[in-house]
C-alpha cells in the first residue's frame, strides 16, 4: 500500500467514525462540558440554592414538604429524591446539572430522529442548539434547574414514547405487543409534567401535530389521518385536562394570578390585542433575539484582560471543532430525499419550532409575567427553548446554500454560544466570591449571635443572590441544629423591607417572616446593621459613631436608631462550628 493510500483509508475510516450515529452523544456531552465546565470546581450555590439545600440538608423530607406546600408540591417530591442521593456540596449539583442538561438534549435529539428519521442531520443541528441556548443564562443555578431538567426530559420521552407506540401500532405482530406498555409509560411522563410545574404546561399540545406528522406515511388521507390523531390523542388529552382542572380549581393559583382571565373578561379585544402584541414580541426576543444575544463580546474592564483571552480561546476552539463535526458528519440519507428541493421538508420541522414557541410562552402570558434575556427573567424563556432549536436547525436546513457554508454558520453560532455562557460564569465565580468572603468577615468580626437578630445589610454587589437566599447559609452557619419550624437569623435589604418586615424603622415591632419550611421571630429593637462593599472589608456599623459617617448610604443610617451590637455574642468554647 503506498503512503497515499494508506492516508486516504485513514481519512476514510475517521469520516466513518465521525459520521456513525453512537458518537453524537458523545459530541454533545463535549459541547456541554465546553459551555459549563471551565469554571465548575469555582462555582457555588445562587439564588434559591441556597434555600433549598439549606432546608434539604437540615429539615430533611419534611421541610420539603413544606417549602412546596404551597406552589409545585408535586416538583418537590423529585427534590426529596434527589437530596438524599447528591447531598448539599455545589460541585456535585453543578456536574448533575450539566448532566441533566446533556440528557435533556439526548432526548430531543431521539424524539427528533423517531418524528424525521430520513433526516439525521437536521437531529443533531437541532440537538446542538438547544443544548447550547443562549437565551438562558441561570444553567449555574444548577441544585434548582437541574430539577427543571429532570420535568423537560419527563416532557420530551413522553413524546418520544408516544411516537415509539405509534410506531409500533403499525408494526409487525410483536411489534403491537408493546403498545400498551409503551403508551402507558407516556401518559405516566406526561402527568408528571403537568403537574410538577407550568414551565412545560402547554408544550403537551404538541402531540396532535407530531401525531399527524408521523401518521402521514401510514393514513396520506387527510380525513383519515385526523380520525387517527384524535384517537390517538384522546389518553393523553384526557390527562391533560385532569391536569387543568387540578390546577385552575383543586390547587387553585397559590402565587401568580391569571390576571389576562379578568381582562379578556372586561375588555376582550384590548386584551387580545396586547396577548398578540406580546407574543410576537417574545417570541422574536426568544429566538432572533436569543441568538444575537450569543454574539456579545465582552471588553477586558468586563471579564479581565485573562479571561478575555480565553473566552477567545473557546470561541475560536468551540467553532473550529463544531463546524468540523458538523461538517464531516454525513450519516446516509435516502438519495432521492437529498435531492429533493429543501423547502419541502425543512419547513415543516420549522413551523413544529413556530409553534413550540406561541405554545411555550403561555403561563407566563397569563399571569403577564415579564419574558426576558436577563437575569432573572430570563427563566421564563426557558420553554422556549424547543422551539427556538428546532425553528433555527429548520430555518437553516431550508437556506439554499452549500452545507459547507451551513456547517460553518452554524458551527461559528454554537462557538460564539460557549463564549457566551463563560462569560455567565465569569459572573457567577464572582457572586459566589463575594458571599463566601462575605460570610468568612462576618463570622470573623461577628463570632456569634444571639437568636432572633436581624442582619442589615446595603445591596451586595452581585447578580445571583438577595437578602431572602442569603438567609439561607446565614442560619447553616450560625444554627447548624436549628430547630425545624423556627429560623434564628434573617438577613434584610431596608430598601425592600423597611414596610413590609422593618415596621417602618419604628422600635419595638414584632418581625415575623415566613420561609414557607420555617419562619423567623424578632423584633426591630434587636438588629445589628452592617455595610459590605468589596474590596473594602465587611463593617459592623456601631449606632454610636456611624451615625454621620456619610461614607455610609443615608438607608443604612437611618437603621442606626434601633441598630446595636449588643445582639453579638463572644465566641463559643471551640469555636463556630
Amino acid at each position: 500500500m503506498t503512503r497515499l493510500a494508506w492516508l486516504k483509508n485513514i481519512v476514510w475510516r475517521a469520516l466513518a467514525i465521525v459520521s456513525c450515529a453512537p458518537l453524537f452523544p458523545w459530541v454533545l456531552l463535549a459541547l456541554c462540558a465546553a459551555a459549563y465546565a471551565p469554571l465548575i470546581t469555582r462555582l457555588g450555590f445562587y439564588w434559591d440554592d441556597f434555600p433549598i439545600s439549606w432546608i434539604a440538608s437540615t429539615m430533611g423530607g419534611e421541610g420539603l414538604a413544606r417549602y412546596f406546600s404551597t406552589n409545585r408540591p408535586v416538583w418537590g417530591l423529585i427534590y426529596r429524591a434527589t437530596t438524599p442521593l447528591l447531598g448539599s456540596t455545589p460541585l456535585t449539583w453543578q456536574v448533575f446539572g450539566l448532566l441533566m442538561r446533556w440528557v435533556t438534549g439526548l432526548a430531543l435529539w431521539g424524539l427528533l430522529r423517531q418524528i424525521w428519521p430520513e433526516r439525521p442531520r437536521f437531529s443533531t443541528w437541532a440537538a446542538m442548539l438547544f443544548v447550547l441556548y443562549p437565551g438562558f443564562s441561570q444553567q449555574f443555578i444548577a441544585f434548582m434547574y437541574s430539577h427543571f431538567y429532570i420535568v423537560l426530559t419527563s416532557l420530551l420521552l413522553s413524546l418520544w414514547l408516544m411516537v415509539l407506540a405509534q410506531r409500533s401500532r403499525t408494526g409487525s405482530a410483536r411489534q403491537r405487543r408493546w403498545f400498551w406498555p409503551l403508551t402507558a409509560a407516556s401518559v405516566l411522563l406526561s402527568l408528571l409534567n403537568l403537574l410538577a410545574m407550568e414551565y412545560f404546561f402547554l408544550l403537551d399540545l404538541l402531540r396532535p401535530a407530531i401525531l399527524w406528522i408521523i401518521l402521514r406515511k401510514d393514513f396520506p388521507d387527510a380525513r383519515r389521518r385526523l380520525q387517527q390523531v384524535l384517537i390517538a390523542w384522546l389518553p393523553y388529552l384526557a390527562v391533560f385536562a385532569g391536569a387543568v382542572y387540578w390546577r385552575s380549581f383543586l390547587f387553585g393559583f397559590q402565587t401568580y394570578q391569571p390576571t389576562l382571565l379578568s381582562r379578556l373578561r372586561t375588555e376582550p379585544l384590548q386584551a387580545l390585542a396586547g396577548l398578540l402584541a406580546t407574543m410576537m414580541q417574545d417570541i422574536w426576543k426568544a429566538s432572533a433575539g436569543a441568538l444575537a444575544k450569543a454574539f456579545t463580546v465582552p471588553t477586558a474592564e468586563q471579564v479581565g484582560a485573562a479571561n478575555l483571552r480565553r473566552y477567545w480561546v473557546f470561541v475560536t476552539g468551540g467553532a473550529l471543532l463544531a463546524s468540523l463535526y458538523i461538517l464531516l458528519y454525513r450519516p446516509a440519507e435516502p438519495p432521492a430525499k437529498r435531492a429533493q428541493a429543501v423547502q419541502t421538508w425543512a419547513l415543516e420541522p420549522a413551523a413544529a419550532g413556530l409553534l413550540a414557541l406561541a405554545l411555550a410562552g403561555g403561563p407566563f402570558w397569563l399571569t403577564d409575567l415579564e419574558i426576558g434575556l436577563v437575569f432573572p427573567n430570563d427563566r421564563f424563556i426557558l420553554p422556549f427553548m424547543l422551539g427556538a432549536s428546532l425553528a433555527a436547525a429548520g430555518l437553516l436546513s431550508f437556506l439554499p446554500l452549500p452545507e459547507w457554508i451551513k456547517s460553518i454558520l452554524l458551527g461559528t453560532a454554537l462557538g460564539f454560544t460557549i463564549g457566551l455562557h463563560f462569560q455567565s460564569a465569569i459572573v457567577y465565580n464572582r457572586d459566589w466570591s463575594v458571599q463566601r468572603s462575605m460570610f468568612w468577615q462576618m463570622v470573623w468580626r461577628m463570632p456569634d449571635l444571639q437568636p432572633g437578630t436581624a442582619l442589615l445589610s446595603n445591596e451586595l454587589p452581585v447578580t445571583h443572590y438577595t437578602d431572602n437566599s442569603l438567609s439561607a447559609p446565614l442560619n447553616w452557619i450560625y444554627d447548624p441544629n436549628n430547630d425545624p419550624h423556627v429560623m434564628r437569623y434573617m438577613l434584610f435589604y431596608p430598601t425592600l423591607r423597611k414596610s413590609e418586615n422593618l415596621g417602618g424603622f419604628q422600635p419595638g415591632r414584632a418581625i415575623q417572616h415566613d420561609y414557607l419550611a420555617a419562619t423567623f421571630y424578632g423584633n426591630t429593637s434587636q438588629m445589628v446593621t452592617f455595610y459590605y462593599q468589596p474590596p473594602g472589608c465587611l463593617r459592623v456599623l456601631d449606632p454610636e459613631v456611624e451615625t454621620v459617617n456619610w461614607m455610609v448610604p443615608a438607608y443604612l443610617r437611618d437603621t442606626l436608631s434601633l441598630s446595636t451590637t449588643a445582639p453579638i455574642l463572644p465566641a463559643p468554647p471551640g469555636g463556630k462550628p
